[in-house]
């Protein structure tokens, strides 16, 4: 059966967009959309009455018993992790076929994005997963390719770059990748553990927010109880990283602070509140995730690391293209 248009599927682990192109045609991809919006928080939630649901949806619902976010991750053997993975992807995937705005079946081709660093088995692995969540035609490929290709496509990059050396920096929620693209071919850089991703950010100031609260032990036990309202508190501590973020500027003054908010009751809120000052010492804290070593440290780490694999290479690129959400944060 012919291919009619392809799918690309950009799940990320803080969101998820996804874009359709016909084969036969010369126009740009369209931007689709899941629940009336073009991008959708990565969450997944259940409902006793409504069954699964993705995005926003499973955020405001009411009555939604369970939910899971930032679940991106490299394929293992995690039970809770396969289950997550599979009803994200069949939920989606039958919601865009629901609503006609893909044909499906085995007309439609999809590309879901991976990180550079995951091995050829890690992507086969991550195929066999979406197929078995019911996509019958799924290839997996490199962001940083996706990357490349939508900054050559836009006119970012003239022939002569395209035939030069390009080096992508994707800076996501999960993990940082640096690829070189040298004569339009990809080489994935290895600098070591590749978990520095901006959910780290995330993670730290949950944990300051939580250190500082004055019902920490009632939220303990709330949180044991009720794991919905924890996810809830962490989606409000990425909102008030994101907010400080975007307006850094507006966020140097002591007293002005980017905030997230959660109501676990009536008489209990969940208030996550970052500055320059605090996101200072967030930045510089050390990380169990990163060895003992601190998000900005080993940043500056794997960037040096990088350097030093190109030099040992004789190789200078003539551009680097920053990309991911984190990539907006002013000292990367």
């Amino acid at each position: 059966m012919q291919i009619l248009e392809t799918i690309g599927f950009d799940l990320g682990h803080g969101e998820t967009a996804v874009a359709k192109a016909r084969v036969e045609s010369i126009e740009p991809p369209d931007m689709l959309e899941i629940n009336q919006k073009k991008v959708q928080i990565t969450a997944l939630g259940w409902h006793p009455d409504l069954g699964y649901l993705v995005g926003e949806q499973a955020l405001i619902q009411v009555g939604v018993t369970q939910l899971e976010i930032a679940f991106k991750q490299k394929p293992d053997h995690n039970a809770t992790y396969r289950q997550t993975l599979h009803h994200f992807l069949a939920t989606c995937y039958h919601l865009l076929q629901g609503n006609k705005q893909i044909e499906g079946g085995e007309v439609s081709q999809f590309f879901i994005g991976c990180p550079s660093g995951w091995s050829l088995s890690d992507r086969q692995e991550y195929q066999k997963l979406a197929h078995q969540a019911g996509i019958p035609l799924v290839s997996v490929v490199p962001e940083s390719r996706a990357a490349f290709m939508q900054a050559k496509e836009a006119g970012k990059l003239g022939y002569d770059k395209l035939k030069s050396s390009v080096l992508i920096v994707d800076i996501g929620s999960s993990t940082t990748d640096f690829t070189l693209v040298k004569s339009l071919s990809e080489i994935p850089m290895d600098f070591g553990s590749n978990t520095l991703g901006a959910s780290l950010i995330d993670q730290a100031i949950f944990a300051r927010t939580m250190a500082n609260h004055e019902d920490q032990e009632l939220l303990e036990r709330v949180f044991a109880e009720y794991p919905y309202h924890q996810t809830r508190c962490q989606l409000a501590c990425r909102k008030a990283k994101e907010d400080y973020f975007s307006n850094e500027q507006l966020y140097r003054h002591p007293q002005s602070f980017a905030r997230g908010f959660e109501s676990i009751n009536e008489q209990i809120y969940f208030v996550p509140q970052v500055n320059q000052e605090v996101m200072e010492e967030i930045l510089n804290q050390p990380l169990a995730a990163l060895g003992g070593k601190s998000w900005i440290g080993s940043f500056r780490e794997a960037v040096m690391a990088g350097k030093k694999t190109l030099e040992q290479e004789g190789i200078i690129p003539k551009v680097i293209l920053m990309t991911g959400g984190a990539s907006r944060m002013q000292f990367t």
